[in-house]
């Protein structure tokens, strides 16, 4: 009986201390982690800092080197995607409407272009990263990593397998449908190119295999809906959360100006029905004034 009791006392503090190792080992993992993200987000901060303040030096490409590289390192970080994003030593350096704290926007310069962007769908499934490369000229070439959290837990880069126009795009809101049992994610972008062109873009995504992939089909004309016209005009996509609807207005287009009109213009009303975006009604507004 002694013997007996020994044998499994003995296994009791066996299984204590291999469970007390288990939390250490899962401590101290998630702290270095933490660490790193902590190390890499504060280098993130100060090599975006030094890409703006030598964008006309000599020290430019090594910069934008270093940033790229500091970067890429911590969105490979699947630790970093879970971090909640209302914490600010985490992502100080990043901008969104809710986190204002980006010191980034103090640059008079360049007061018109979010540095790094952060958006996130209401589940919070999808994050969204956005920045700006500095290096298209009147061309504005963006950077843009989208991960999906799937069933297992990890985060995906949906968007890995861009095509060359996309870069044209950042993509700064995502909005989230449901419909016939399936989410749909929509993610709303713009750019701005030489000749005082600018643009908008929506594209639409649903979970498929445990990543997120592009719903054609759900597009009016099976291809991405984009919407051109002049700096300063109203090109926004306006989504209506209720309606599970897209507003914008599309320009009319001076073939002799190379121009779009400011004051001729169509209200083009699109709804979200049976996993597609459908028209409801059109209304010409050719000759009013915005």
């Amino acid at each position: 009986m002694i013997g007996v009791y020994f044998s499994n006392l003995y296994k009791m503090n066996y299984i204590r201390l291999r469970f007390s190792l288990l939390l250490l080992f899962t401590s101290c993992y998630t702290f270095m982690f933490a660490q790193n993200i902590d190390s890499l987000t504060h280098r993130v901060h100060d090599f975006q800092q030094l890409r703006v303040e030598n964008y006309f030096t000599e020290k430019r490409d090594s910069v934008f080197k270093l940033f790229d590289s500091a970067w890429t390192n911590l969105l490979l970080i699947q630790e970093f995607h879970s971090s909640p994003i209302d914490t600010a030593k985490y992502y100080h350096f990043v901008w969104h409407e809710y986190n204002p704290v980006d010191s980034l926007r103090t640059f008079n310069r360049y007061k018109s272009t979010s540095p790094i962007t952060l958006n996130m769908s209401a589940e919070e499934r999808v994050k969204l990263y956005s920045w700006d490369g500095f290096n298209g000229g009147c061309n504005h070439v963006s950077f843009n990593y989208a991960v999906y959290k799937n069933s297992k837990g990890r985060y995906i880069n949906f968007l890995k397998n861009m095509e060359f126009d996309d870069v044209m795009f950042g993509y700064h809101q995502i909005e989230m449908i449901k419909s016939n049992r399936k989410t749909y994610y929509f993610l709303f972008g713009s750019g701005l190119t030489c000749g005082m062109g600018s643009h908008r873009i929506v594209r639409i995504f649903t979970p498929q295999n445990d990543s997120l992939v592009e719903v054609f089909d759900a597009y009016p004309n099976h291809s991405k809906l984009v919407n051109f016209g002049n700096r300063g005009m109203d090109l926004w996509f306006y989504f209506d959360e209720k309606k599970k609807s897209i507003t914008y207005k599309q320009y009319a287009f001076n073939e002799e100006t190379g121009f779009y009109k400011p004051a001729e213009y169509i209200v083009i009303e699109l709804v979200f029905k049976h996993g597609r975006l459908v028209q409801k009604q059109k209304r010409n507004s050719r000759m009013n004034q915005k």
